[in-house]
C-alpha cells in the first residue's frame, strides 16, 4: 500500500476491523457483546522476523523449549485499554497478571459471540511513557477467541507490527494504519482447537526469542496484529481479539451498541462490516474507556520493556591469576552512563567484589539510554574503560553480561594516559613506602620500586576510553 499522505501524525485512537475478511465471512449484523472468560494461556510453537509483507528475514525460532530470558520485563509500555499510559497511571499497571493461577487469567473478557470474525486489530499509539520510546518490546501479550467452526481445530498464525507513524484520512474513508519504519514478526501457534468457553493469551518472551519490535522514537506510532490460518499469512482466521467495547458514549448499558457511529473522538474502533476492505464513517463506533471494556486485569494487547538493564561482568585489576597487584580494592565503583552517542546522561555506583573483580550495576531509567547504552569508570592508576568501546555500536537495552575485562595501570597522575610525566612522578616516590595501592605503587606492595617502573614501562604511551 502506497497511499498518499498528508505528512503528519493523526491520532485519533482505537480503530478496529477485518480488512482481510471475504465477503463470506462478513456478517450482516453484528450480535450483541457477550461476556467471556477466564482465559487460558496458548503459546506459540515458534516464531520468526519478518518485513513488512511478511516475509521471512531468519530462520523460524522454536518457542517449545526456549528457556525463559530471566529478564525482568516490568514496565507496560502498551496496552490497548488505554488512550494514554500517563492519563491512567493505575489502570495500566493492571496489565500484568502475575497473580492468576497458572495458565489462566482471572478477568473476563467483552466480545460478539463465539462466531463473530474480527482477525485484525490497528490501534494508534498515543503518546507512550518517555521512558519506553524507541526501546525494545521484552514481552508481547495477545488475547483473542478462536471462533467455532465446522472443524474441530484450525490452523492459527499472527502477525504483529509496530510502526512509526500511524495516519487516517476521517473523511474520505480510507485507512492508511501506517507509514514509516517498523518492525514485525510471526507468532505460529500451530493447529489449535476452535470454539471452547474461554479465550487464548500468549505472552511471548520476545528476549528469550531474539525477535525484534521497537517501540517508536517519538512515543507514538501504530500497532498493527493480524491473525491468520496459512504461513503464507494470506488467508485470515476465524478469530476474534478480546479486546472491544461497544458502547457509545450516549448508551450506558451493556447491550447497548450504539446507533450513532462518529468518526469523531479520542476513541473509536471500525467494524469493517460489511466486510469490503475500506473502512468509512458509517462503520466507525465510539466506546467508553472504565466501563463494560476489557477487565483490567490481564492484556488484550499489551507490550512490555524493560525498565532498566543489569550489567555484569569480571574486572582484572592485576589482582587475577597471573596476579601482579596485591594492594585494596574498592566494593563499589562510581560508573558513568552513556548514550550511544558516548554523552554521560546519568551516573551510578556499581558493587564490586575486591577478590573475584564481580561487577554489578543497574542502567537507570533514562529515555536517553532506549537507543543504546554505555557504562564508563575510572578508578586511579587504572586508565578509564568504556563498554561497550566508543567505536562499537552501544548495547540494546537488555541485561549483559561483558565477561572479563583486564584493566590497563600506570596512569598515576590520573589524566587517563600513561606517559613520562606519569614516570616522573614514579622517579621522584621512587624508594617511598605508601598505603599499599597509593600514589606510585602500581603493584600494590606499599613499596615505590623498580617492580612499579616495571609496569609502567609496559604499559607506557596508552591512552584510557574516552
Amino acid at each position: 500500500m502506497n497511499p498518499s499522505v498528508k505528512g503528519m501524525k493523526i491520532r485519533i485512537g482505537l480503530l478496529m476491523g477485518c480488512s482481510f475478511l471475504s465477503a463470506a465471512m462478513a456478517f450482516a449484523q453484528r450480535p450483541a457483546p457477550q461476556r467471556l472468560g477466564p482465559g487460558s494461556l496458548i503459546e506459540p510453537i515458534r516464531a520468526a522476523q519478518v518485513d513488512a509483507n511478511g516475509n521471512l528475514l531468519g530462520p523460524w525460532i522454536d518457542l517449545q523449549n526456549l528457556p525463559s530470558s530471566d529478564v525482568p520485563v516490568t514496565r507496560v509500555a502498551y496496552d490497548n485499554v488505554e488512550v494514554n499510559p500517563n492519563t491512567f497511571p493505575g489502570t495500566i499497571s493492571n496489565t500484568l497478571y502475575a497473580l492468576a493461577p497458572p495458565g489462566f487469567l482471572p478477568g473476563e473478557r467483552i466480545f460478539f459471540g463465539p462466531t463473530y470474525p474480527i482477525p485484525t486489530m490497528t490501534n494508534d499509539f498515543q503518546l507512550l511513557e518517555n521512558s519506553t520510546w524507541g526501546k525494545p518490546v521484552g514481552r508481547a501479550i495477545l488475547a483473542f477467541y478462536v471462533n467455532q467452526a465446522a472443524n474441530p481445530t484450525t490452523r492459527l498464525l499472527a502477525r504483529v507490527r509496530i510502526a512509526d507513524n500511524y495516519l487516517f484520512v476521517l473523511d474520505s474513508g480510507t485507512q492508511l494504519p501506517y507509514s514509516g519504519a517498523s518492525t514485525s514478526i510471526v507468532l505460529d501457534f500451530g493447529t489449535v482447537p476452535t470454539g471452547g468457553t474461554s479465550y487464548r493469551v500468549a505472552d511471548v518472551d520476545l528476549f528469550a526469542a531474539g525477535l525484534n519490535l521497537t517501540l517508536p522514537a517519538d512515543g507514538a506510532g501504530a500497532v498493527e496484529v493480524r491473525f491468520f490460518s496459512d504461513v503464507a499469512l494470506t488467508q485470515p482466521a476465524n478469530v476474534q481479539m478480546m479486546n472491544w467495547a461497544t458502547r457509545s458514549p450516549i448508551n450506558t448499558g451493556l447491550n447497548s451498541i450504539g446507533t450513532n457511529p462518529s468518526n469523531t473522538g479520542a476513541t473509536q474502533w471500525d467494524s469493517d462490516n460489511p466486510a469490503d476492505f475500506t473502512y468509512v464513517a458509517a462503520e466507525l463506533y465510539n466506546y467508553l474507556l472504565g466501563y463494560d471494556r476489557c477487565d483490567p486485569i490481564g492484556a488484550c494487547v499489551a507490550f512490555l520493556v524493560q525498565q532498566s538493564a543489569t550489567v555484569t561482568g569480571t574486572l582484572n585489576f592485576g589482582q587475577l591469576a597471573p596476579a601482579f597487584y596485591s594492594g585494596p580494592l574498592p566494593s563499589s565503583l562510581p560508573v558513568s552512563f552513556r548514550n550511544a552517542a558516548n554523552v554521560e546522561v546519568g551516573t551510578g555506583i556499581a558493587t564490586l567484589n575486591p577478590v573475584t573483580g564481580a561487577f554489578s550495576v543497574t542502567t537507570p531509567d533514562n529515555p536517553a539510554l532506549n537507543t543504546g547504552f554505555r557504562v564508563s569508570f575510572k578508578l586511579d592508576p587504572w586508565l578509564r574503560k568504556t563498554l561497550p568501546d566508543p567505536l562499537s555500536p552501544a548495547q540494546p537495552v537488555a541485561n549483559w553480561n561483558f565477561g572479563q575485562v583486564n584493566l590497563i595501570t600506570g596512569d598515576i597522575d590520573g589524566d587517563n594516559e600513561v606517559t613520562n610525566a606519569d614516570y616522573s612522578i614514579w622517579a621522584f616516590d621512587n624508594g617511598n613506602f605508601v598505603p599499599p595501592g597509593t600514589g606510585s605503587d602500581i603493584d600494590g606492595d606499599g613499596e615505590v620500586t623498580n617492580a612499579d617502573y616495571s609496569i609502567w614501562a609496559f604499559n607506557n604511551g596508552t591512552l584510557g576510553d574516552d
